[in-house]
């Protein structure tokens, strides 16, 4: 799920192109089943910007050369902009091995069914669902994945859409992101300053001292470095982030950290940098090159920010970008599934759910030497949420795995990896454990789990239909809510209250070791 934003080249136009803009919605929004469509350059507008709203796992049937082209290659982060990154920023890229190997769009045969129609650019009403998307993945702070096929905008795509309406607000989002992470690399610089002041300081100004003796001044104008953040690359990014606040605004989620409560954040933390003129901001960013020295999140932000100032005081922007992918932008759906998991429970009294980050892994495979037990042989799996659940002064511990598909066919139906992973913690901790899946169907989301139960401390034997033990781990799968697209395209919508209430969650708890 993303966006992806392609420059091609019109047939039979020399050195004209047009802008494609693909919107990949999440699959729990599309109205019936998967489409393929035929998309054809001849079909799409010369003047104007292209948007085609798809869902994850649609189809596109393409014969030009020049789309096949784009959309079937990878598209690398260029060696310069890896080099510039810092040691973390290039460390995230390796976290993920699997991540790394998974790009955006796939080639797939036709479906023997064929094609559902040609694909047609959305309506405004169409586009309004992609900044819902949008605005949900700000409330929870939804990152970019860091993959090799990922490729962020430029200052050339931000000169290019932040005068779009349909892409104005995302190249917002995209800055002020960006400037948070460099409002970390801030550091004072030595500045040229001039100045009438009482005592010599650097250099004095040899027509300063002539109109001093004509006036009589006893002050000498005296030209000297400073050590200050009040520089030229901050005063550009605190009018940026000035200028972004009221269209942020507008799909602000209270109580959420969006980007429009970033923005504010980082125009506190600027307050102490010069608000200069438009026109002197925009006559020194013509010219202005950026120090080498400055970490690549200033450099990046910088070029962002100069390029909003540009659009919104109607400098001269080339927005003549040449043909290729300008964005390629891939969402994890995931991450906000498991958010949106914890949150339900967060919700529900006398329940505490913790994030992978806030507890301690699981280990699972140990060594033994001399019959005694050596330290943990793996770095430890850590379930998406684990739920501690009070009642009587007793607390029961739970793991929730937040799985984004579809299971309507009961635990014993789920993919095979997700039956082992559930059955390697149950066994290994005593806990109960259950799977939760997404829906937007409410006739999905009401009827209580229906539980398994994992066998242990039993004589196993092959062949086993019944276990002979008492000891038993309660696991099962059920749905919680995910925001339809109408939810999210609420102003700040609440995500809609689901079955969880003290008495499923005590159901989920029960027998659970603490």
């Amino acid at each position: 799920m993303g966006l992806t934003v392609l420059r091609v080249p019109i047939p039979q136009r020399a050195e004209e192109y047009r802008t494609i803009v693909f919107h990949i919605l999440p699959k729990l929004w599309r109205p019936n089943e998967t489409k393929t469509y035929t998309l054809n350059l001849q079909d799409i507008e010369v003047n104007e910007d292209s948007h085609f709203v798809l869902y994850e796992q649609d189809i596109i049937h393409v014969q030009a050369p020049c789309l096949v082209t784009l959309l079937t290659t990878l598209v690398e982060e260029s060696p310069t902009e890896l080099a510039e990154s810092s040691e973390s920023e290039r460390s995230a890229l390796a976290d993920d091995d699997e991540s790394r190997l998974s790009p955006l769009w796939y080639i797939t045969s036709a479906p023997k069914r064929g094609t559902d129609g040609p694909l047609k650019p959305g309506s405004k009403q169409d586009i309004s669902a992609p900044e819902a998307l949008w605005a949900m993945l700000d409330a929870y702070q939804v990152k970019i994945e860091p993959i090799p096929t990922s490729k962020d905008f430029g200052s050339a795509g931000t000169a290019m859409f932040a005068s779009s309406k349909f892409m104005k607000r995302f190249v917002y989002m995209r800055f002020v992101e960006e400037a948070m992470l460099a409002l970390r690399d801030r550091r004072p610089q030595y500045v040229l300053h001039t100045d009438e002041i009482t005592t010599v300081k650097g250099r004095m100004i040899p027509e300063g001292l002539i109109r001093r003796q004509i006036t009589g001044s006893p002050k000498i104008e005296c030209e000297f470095d400073e050590l200050t953040t009040d520089n030229h690359i901050w005063q550009v990014i605190r009018t940026a982030t000035e200028l972004c606040v009221p269209d942020l605004k507008t799909h602000h989620v209270a109580g959420k950290k969006t980007s429009y409560a970033k923005a504010l954040l980082i125009a506190a933390q600027l307050r102490d940098v010069t608000v200069a003129s438009r026109h002197a901001l925009l006559s020194q960013a013509t010219h202005y090159k950026v120090s080498r020295q400055e970490s690549f999140a200033v450099r990046k932000s910088y070029e962002l920010a100069r390029a909003i100032l540009k659009e919104k005081f109607n400098a001269t922007v080339n927005s003549q970008i040449a043909p290729g992918v300008v964005a390629n932008l891939k969402y994890s759906m995931n991450g906000l599934w498991e958010q949106l998991v914890l949150e339900q429970f967060n919700n529900v009294d006398n329940t505490k759910a913790k994030s992978q980050k806030e507890t301690d892994p699981v280990h699972i495979f140990y060594g033994r030497e001399s019959n005694t037990w050596s330290k943990a042989l793996d770095g430890g799996k850590r379930p998406d949420a684990v739920v501690d659940y009070e009642s009587g002064g007793e607390v029961s511990t739970f793991y929730v795995d937040a799985k984004y598909k579809n299971n309507a066919l009961g635990i014993t139906k789920a993919s095979m990896g997700d039956q082992y992973q559930m059955a390697a913690y149950a066994l290994r901790t005593k806990r109960n454990v259950y799977l939760a899946y997404p829906t937007c169907d409410t006739g999905l989301i009401n009827p209580e789990p229906k539980y398994q139960y994992i066998p242990y401390a039993d004589s196993f034997t092959d062949g086993q239909e019944q276990p002979s033990t008492e000891h038993f781990v309660q696991v099962g799968q059920f749905y919680l809510p995910f925001p339809s697209q109408e939810d999210a395209q609420q102003r700040n919508f609440v995500l809609k209250a689901g079955s969880l209430n003290p008495q499923l969650v005590r159901q989920l708890a029960k027998n659970s070791s603490a």
